[in-house]
């Protein structure tokens, strides 16, 4: 998380390198059932997602990492981990896509304070 906050915030890389990394993760055609999944129309996310092999089962790792840019333009930072689960990709999925929906509907009714 402090990583995409230096990315965005302040980036440790050159302009134009921090341009091509963030449009990476804004244009990934993966993951658009996580983060992404219950968001808005038209609501960029800034993201990475990743998924572990399963093995008898279980599913050790499925993830998705990034920025979610609110109506306003602040972007809020959110990482979640879906860890050792027995359950299929769409319902992880759907995991990870409530929980963004819960983190950006809290984000656009919060006020930044003064």
């Amino acid at each position: 998380m402090e990583f995409l906050r230096l990315l965005n915030d302040h980036p440790p890389v050159t302009a134009e390198h921090a341009a091509l990394l963030l449009g990476w993760m804004r244009d990934t055609p993966r993951g658009d059932k996580r983060i992404k999944g219950q968001l808005p129309a038209g609501t960029v996310v800034l993201h990475k997602a990743g998924t572990s092999d399963t093995a008898g089962g279980l599913t050790p790792a499925t993830n998705d990492i990034g920025l979610i840019v609110l109506p306003d333009g602040r972007r809020v930072a959110i990482a979640i981990f879906v860890t050792d689960s027995g359950a299929g990709d769409a319902e992880r999925d759907a995991v990870i896509a409530r929980i963004a929906r819960a983190v950006y509907d809290a984000a656009v009714v919060s006020r930044p304070l003064e």
